[in-house]
This record gives C-alpha cells, sequence and structure tokens, in this order.
C-alpha cells in the first residue's frame, strides 16, 4: 500500500498507524457480526484480529484492510482476482467506504496471488496481493533481506526496458509456502508487496486505456472485417455446439470478433413483455439501433435464399428488377413453413466511437426462437465514454451499463429494504463487474419502478376523473370529458361569456386582438394550455395597454396530434359562424398544436411566440458556437436586435433587413 500511494514502502508504518485509526474510530463497520464483509463467501477475522495485525509490524493484511486504506485516504481501490483462480471472484471489486465519491476511478489497482505456484487451480489460496501499475510511473522494486517471505525485485524507474531473469522470477515464486486453510486468514504480508507492470507501449493505433484490457476468451476472430455473411450466421447457429455456448458476453478487449451467446433469457424476458438485453463492458451503445427482420428460404444445398413476404397477398415472393424497377413475383408452390426461416439482425454504434460497431443476429423458425445468438464486434475495440451526466467526465471513469440481472435484483430489494440497503447487499456480494457503480443507480431504479407501476390513462386516479365527469351536470364551465384509447382523459373548459368576447374582440377586421395558446409545464402531472386574448373594450390606466383574458383551457395528459385535435376541432365548431380570416392564432414552438391550428383553422393567419423564438435561437446558437462568440452575438442581434428582423412591420422593410 505504501508502494501504491507513495511510490515507496519507506512509508508502510504511517499507513498501518492511518489503518488503525479508521478500525478503531469506526468499530461497527468493520466487526465481522454486521460490518461490510459480513455477507461475503469469506469473513473477515475478528475485530480484534484485524486491529492487530494492523498495528503489529509484518502481520498479514486481508481485504478488510483494504476497505480501511481506502476510508483512511478517501480514494477508491480497485481489487482484482484472475479469472483462472476458484472461490475468489468476489475479491474482484470496486473498494468504496465511507466518505469515498463512488464516481471516482481507483487510484490504484492490486491484485491477489499466492506465495507460491499450487499444483491446481482449486489449491489457490489468496495469500498475497501485487500492485498493477504501468512501466513509465513504478519502478519495479523488491528488496530481499535474509527471510524468504520479504523478497522483492528491483529496477529503474521512467520507463527502464530492463527485464528480469527467469531464475529472479524464480526466487519470488518460490518462497517458503504458507498454507492458510482458515478463511479467516487469507492475509497478505505487507513487506512482501511487489509491482506488477503492465506494459501497454508499442502498440500502434491503440489507445492506452484499450491496451490495458484484457484480450477477451472464448471469443472467435472474424473472417473478414466487415463481419459475417448471412450463411455463415445461418451456419453457426445451427451448428453449433452447447459446450461452445457462453451465458454471457465475455469482458475483454473485441477486436474483430465473435462469440455465440445464450438467448434462453432474452425469450423469457420477450414472454414477459420485456425488450431484449445483450449486457458487455463496452460501455454506452447507441439507443436508435437499427432492426431488421427478413425471412429466408433454404434450398437443397442448404444455403439461404433472401425472400419477400407480400402482406396484401398472403405470399411469398422473389424480388426481380424489370426496366429499373423491382417486381415482386409469387414463389409456385409457395415454400412450406419450416422451410423458411426469420433472422432478427440489429446494428449498434458505440457512442464514444462511431467506428466500433456491434452485430447482433438470432434466427426465428416455425415460431421457434433459436437459443442462441451470434454477436459480432467490428472495429478496434475503444474505451467508453464517461457517463452523460458526469460533471467531471476527465475524472470520472468509463461507463459501462449496469448488467441486467443487477438490475433486477436490485429491483427486488428495494421493495424490501431502503435504498441504501439495496445498495449495500449487491455491492458486497458481486463482483466489481456486476455490483452496480453507485448508490444513484438504485435509486433510479426505484424511482423508474415506482413510475411503471403506476397506473395510466383512463385507470389513473379513476375516482378523480368520475368526479369531474359527474360535474359536467351541474358545472357549466366543464365544457368536456374524454379520452382517447390508453391515454389520460382530456377537459376542456370555458363559458358562454368567454366564447362571446373572443368572437367580439378576435374576430374584429382592423384592431383584432391575437387568440394565443401556450402550454405550460410543471403545474402537476398533467398538462395546462389556457387561451388568452385581449379586451379592446378596456385600458389600463398606467400602462395604457389593453389586459389579457382567459379564454378556453384545455387540460390534458398527452401533446400529441390526436390529443390537441380534439381541443381545436371543439373550438372551431365554436366559431363556425365567424370569418376565419379575421382570426390570427397565436402560439409557442410546440409543433403539434401549430399543425393542429393549420387543420381545423386554415384560413386562420398563424404567428408564433417571439419570446420563445429568442430562446430557441439563442439556445441552439450557443451550442453551435459558444457563448463568448462575436459571430453570435452579432447574428442574433441582427435578428432580434433594435433594428433586426422582429422589429419590421411590413414586407418590404423585413425583406430590406434580411438583405
Amino acid at each position: 500500500m505504501s508502494l501504491a500511494l507513495y511510490g515507496t514502502e519507506e512509508h508502510h508504518e504511517y499507513v498501518r498507524l492511518r489503518t488503525a485509526i479508521e478500525l478503531m474510530t469506526y468499530h461497527d463497520m468493520y466487526d465481522s457480526a454486521d460490518g461490510i464483509l459480513s455477507s461475503s463467501a469469506f469473513a473477515p477475522a475478528s475485530y480484534s484480529r484485524l486491529l492487530k495485525d494492523a498495528v503489529t509490524l509484518g502481520e498479514y493484511a486481508e481485504l478488510a484492510h483494504i476497505y480501511a486504506v481506502s476510508a483512511a485516504f478517501g480514494l477508491v481501490v480497485q481489487s482484482y482476482t484472475p479469472s483462472a483462480t476458484v472461490g475468489y471472484d468476489h475479491y474482484t471489486r470496486r473498494v468504496v467506504v465511507r466518505g469515498v465519491r463512488p464516481q471516482a476511478a481507483p487510484k490504484f489497482t492490486i491484485m491477489w496471488t499466492m506465495t507460491h505456484v499450487p499444483r491446481r487451480a482449486a489449491e489457490f489460496v489468496a495469500n498475497h496481493f501485487v500492485l498493477l501499475t504501468e512501466r513509465s510511473r513504478t519502478s519495479l522494486s523488491v528488496e530481499h533481506d535474509g527471510d524468504d517471505d520479504n523478497v522483492a525485485i528491483s529496477g529503474e524507474a521512467n520507463g527502464d526496458t530492463s527485464t528480469t531473469s527467469d531464475a529472479e522470477l524464480s526466487s519470488v515464486y518460490n518462497t517458503a509456502d504458507c498454507d492458510y486453510t482458515d478463511a479467516s486468514t487469507i492475509r497478505a504480508t505487507e513487506h512482501s508487496v511487489t509491482s506488477v507492470i503492465v506494459d501497454t507501449d508499442g502498440v500502434d493505433g491503440v489507445p492506452d486505456d484499450v491496451t490495458q484490457l484484457a484480450v477477451a476468451e472464448s471469443v472467435t476472430e472474424l473472417p473478414r472485417p466487415d463481419g459475417l455473411n448471412t450463411a455463415e450466421v445461418v451456419n453457426i447457429i445451427h451448428g453449433v455446439n452447447s459446450d461452445c455456448v457462453l451465458s454471457r458476453i465475455p469482458r475483454g478487449r473485441k477486436d474483430n470478433v465473435y462469440c455465440v451467446v445464450s438467448n434462453v433469457a432474452n425469450i423469457q424476458r420477450k414472454c414477459n413483455g420485456k425488450n431484449n438485453t445483450f449486457d458487455d463492458d463496452c460501455g454506452a451503445w447507441q439507443s436508435n439501433a437499427h432492426w431488421c427482420n427478413y425471412p429466408y428460404l433454404i434450398d437443397n444445398n442448404g444455403l439461404p435464399k433472401r425472400i419477400f413476404y407480400q402482406k396484401s397477398t398472403d405470399k411469398y415472393c422473389r424480388e426481380r428488377k424489370v426496366s429499373g424497377k423491382r417486381v415482386y413475383e409469387e414463389l409456385v408452390p409457395q415454400p412450406e413453413p419450416e422451410s423458411i426461416i426469420t433472422l432478427t439482425r440489429y446494428y449498434n454504434v458505440l457512442k464514444a466511437d462511431a467506428n466500433y460497431r456491434r452485430h447482433v443476429t438470432w434466427m426465428m423458425s416455425s415460431s421457434i426462437v433459436s437459443p442462441v445468438a451470434v454477436i459480432e464486434y467490428i472495429g478496434q475495440h475503444v474505451a467508453g465514454a464517461a457517463h452523460g451526466n458526469c460533471r467531471k467526465p476527465d475524472e470520472c471513469e468509463k461507463y459501462v451499463r449496469t448488467p441486467t440481472e443487477t438490475m433486477t435484483t436490485i429491483d427486488n430489494l428495494t421493495k424490501q429494504m431502503p435504498p441504501k440497503a439495496a445498495y449495500t447487499k449487491p455491492v458486497s456480494e458481486l463482483g466489481v463487474l456486476d455490483a452496480p457503480r453507485d448508490s444513484n443507480v438504485v435509486h433510479a431504479k426505484k424511482s423508474r419502478s415506482a413510475k411503471a407501476s403506476k397506473p395510466s390513462g383512463m385507470c389513473a386516479n379513476f375516482a378523480e376523473w368520475l368526479t369531474v365527469y359527474n360535474l359536467m351536470s351541474t358545472d357549466t364551465f366543464i365544457r368536456f370529458v374524454g379520452a382517447l384509447r390508453s391515454k389520460v382523459p382530456n377537459i376542456i373548459l370555458y363559458d358562454d361569456r368567454q366564447i362571446r368576447e373572443i368572437k367580439a374582440f378576435c374576430f374584429a377586421t382592423q384592431s383584432g386582438s391575437v387568440l394565443a395558446f401556450d402550454k405550460t409545464f410543471n403545474l402537476g402531472s398533467i398538462y395546462f394550455t389556457p387561451s388568452v386574448f385581449k379586451n379592446t373594450a378596456l385600458t389600463r390606466k398606467c400602462t395604457g395597454d389593453h389586459p389579457l383574458f382567459l379564454g378556453p383551457i384545455f387540460l390534458h395528459g398527452h401533446s400529441d396530434r390526436q390529443n390537441y385535435g380534439l381541443f381545436f376541432s371543439h373550438l372551431s365548431l365554436l366559431l363556425m359562424d365567424c370569418d376565419q380570416q379575421a382570426l390570427t392564432l397565436g402560439s409557442d414552438d410546440e409543433l403539434a398544436m401549430q399543425q393542429c391550428m393549420q387543420a381545423f383553422f386554415p384560413r386562420a393567419a398563424l404567428i408564433a411566440c417571439t419570446r420563445h423564438l429568442q430562446e430557441n435561437v439563442k439556445r441552439q446558437l450557443e451550442e453551435r458556437m459558444g457563448s463568448c462568440c462575436e459571430l453570435r452575438r452579432s447574428l442574433y442581434n441582427r435578428v432580434f436586435g433594435e433594428n433586426g428582423l422582429t422589429s419590421q412591420n411590413d414586407v418590404i422593410t423585413f425583406d430590406e433587413a434580411a438583405e
């Protein structure tokens, strides 16, 4: 730990002191009865043993001590065990404790090893750990003081390329055997900590943070840079051996490779009305994936041949080109259903780099979905980007989506315990690659689940909607209550006086008022869209302006053309005896609202709100040019300035200003 924190082992006594103070100050956190590792496969030693080992020079350290170091120095530590070890998967985790920001990147990585080479993998006992670091950062130093338990290799710092002989390495890995059968005594000596250098130099075209990734196991190299063709995918799905089917996509670097994974869980998810998921460690993929479902006919040679299904005739056809046009001819005879397969393929692009792509393919035959899927990774594996909501992307680690199984576990836990406990439990039980990255994952999942469980449409607050509906018989202000399928009911509110005033003030030929509409947010669970107009018969003494009066009000849960169509069709019937050419309708930039205005008031003049236009133009210019750009200010002033386009009163002056 001293080597990782300070680049030298001389400060190990200070590290032990800080660790002991942490253990004594927060006794309950490290007590084996209910401490932070109490639910782990290997429970830590007793509290008294942990404290005694921390204050005694030369004593061993275990995973609980790593947690104490993390809290004492306020940093994240990456604990790692090789995949070949048996029974120590839970040692691979991000060590994050009290007072440490969960989103922070690990300060360093330690790898658990064994002080001698076991005869079999099952005999592996994690009783030693080493520091994983880059060659340019830390020297490879091991000191030998005559005791076989304290051996270290030494080398030059700052990029020395010298190597250690096999004899020297043998003296390190064949030190005195330490057989610890008791789980509570799995430890690593502070003096025997060495540094293992990961050499990432000399790899052309690959970033350093990618070359540190181990190459994914159980994957096959693609035959071509553009991936597998249809015949190859079908042969792989048909002829794959069950022993070659992976339970999940392998972790690690995946450059132009493919693998075959089990699709059984996704078949069950689709039966439950959920989407397919293919979890990997590449980062976030673009959400607008391209899907395609194509039928194929297997010919006598076992090769797939593309055919087309014509829905109007319910026939399968072949495609031909006649005079440059595509013509579809029915197959005679029509193929048997068992001879037709449907390939479902979708294509993802990584958000961090559009050149890195993923193709996922599975097959359906006779309405039976294949239990396997082929995953192709095309291009050079790149490190993912930080989370989109991260305030300091350079300081945060690369974002990787939490696995679906973990999210399901969190969803079940949040229904049984508070979010804090629902976060602590999977963190202590799962490996670092499967555990949630921070507590925000738990809070967000609980919020989404609660929102999804609430009834929507007509079922949401049905008693309240029924009460409003019954009020229509006694309250003249409620004029319409209705709903579309699977949507929240809509309510239209107005009285006869408002309609008379709109006809009087908004249809006047010379000084008619604009009838304006503006949807309002954040007033509750539904939207509130009022209409306003100026009463030209009244004038304010202080300003001389005409006061605004409230017109019909629209309450709605969705902002689409169907819902706005109900509102504006209702208004058009109320105003059908008026001359629409004398009417001017105003709105913000709500597209669905503008389309319905145009449909139900085709002869009325439509104008947009200047304030909304200003805000939208300002936001778009800042996103593309920056807030301090002089050109942005000039463009903005030429449109909305004192002598800008919006200040012109007629078409002639507007055209002159535009030139």
